[in-house]
């Protein structure tokens, strides 16, 4: 990238006399002197996955002067519980190979159980009609100009929904925004459902045993985010509805999210 940059720069002397470009790690690069604006992309699927974020800390704790601009500014986890029984059905039957008793010869189905998980912990990411969520959706702020690096090592959300209506849930829906926050401009990023669809799309996180609620049921639970070696995130998830007490944990890892019933990761 710094040498398709510098290519570019050296072809416009209008940009040559004002750009410099370093080539190097953000953590290891030194520079003269602190800067004033500080721009990147550092969001990936569910603005946590890459673990650029914490390469974003890092770089506003090097090299920006006290009170300096940072874009984007803030970011948001969405989050709200969805009924999707087409999914279900479509990742439910993906196991069915696993109970033939004669293939070949041999009977699959010891292997059964652990496929089904297996395939329920591979989180879906794609762009979903918001029709499908049950309840209005929660949010967490994740505040770029403040936030520890640590803070980013594990991220904990109390989940509190409402379900609008009597259904079955079957999973957790995710998504994000960011803040781009000038001096006498505010603009948003948004990756919501329903909004035009962005390569990030939207994550979901579905249950292999759906959960029941009412409408006007209260839906409690958290989701823990652990930061792991593979540049992304396992997540802990449980949700539980307070009439039923239901409470299906996944495991959802990442890169691209897998997860399966008693905890969520976030890699591939």
């Amino acid at each position: 990238m710094a040498e398709y940059a510098l290519k570019l720069i050296s072809g416009n002397p209008s940009l040559r006399e004002r750009i410099t470009v370093i080539k190097g790690k953000v953590e290891e690069v030194e520079l003269p002197e602190k800067a004033d604006i500080l721009i990147s992309e550092p969001m990936g699927t569910l603005l946590v996955n890459e673990r650029m974020l914490e390469s974003y800390v890092i770089a506003r704790d090097r090299f920006l002067v006290p009170n300096g601009k940072m874009f984007p500014t803030i970011g948001r986890i969405h989050m709200a519980p969805f009924s999707d029984e087409y999914l279900f059905i479509e990742i439910a039957n993906k196991a069915l190979f696993w109970q033939q008793q004669n293939y070949f010869g041999v009977d699959l189905t010891p292997l059964y159980g652990s496929a089904f998980q297996g395939y329920f912990s591979q989180p879906v990411v794609d762009a979903f009609d918001p029709r499908l969520l049950v309840a209005p959706a929660m949010f967490h702020v994740i505040d770029f100009t403040q936030i520890k690096e640590e803070g980013l090592y594990e991220i904990d959300i109390p989940l509190k929904f409402t379900a609008s209506v009597g259904t079955r849930v079957h999973g957790l829906a995710c998504w994000f925004d960011v803040l781009f926050n000038g001096s006498t401009v505010q603009r948003w990023l948004t990756t919501a459902p329903g909004s035009p669809t962005t390569h990030w799309y939207q994550l979901r996180c579905v249950l292999s045993q759906p959960l029941y609620v009412m409408a006007g049921q209260e839906i409690t639970g958290q989701l823990r985010m652990v930061a792991h070696n593979a540049q992304s995130y396992t997540l802990y998830l449980t949700l539980s509805g307070v009439v039923f007490l239901h409470t299906p944990i996944l495991f959802c890892l990442a890169i691209f999210f897998t997860f399966e019933q008693a905890v969520i990761n976030l890699n591939s």
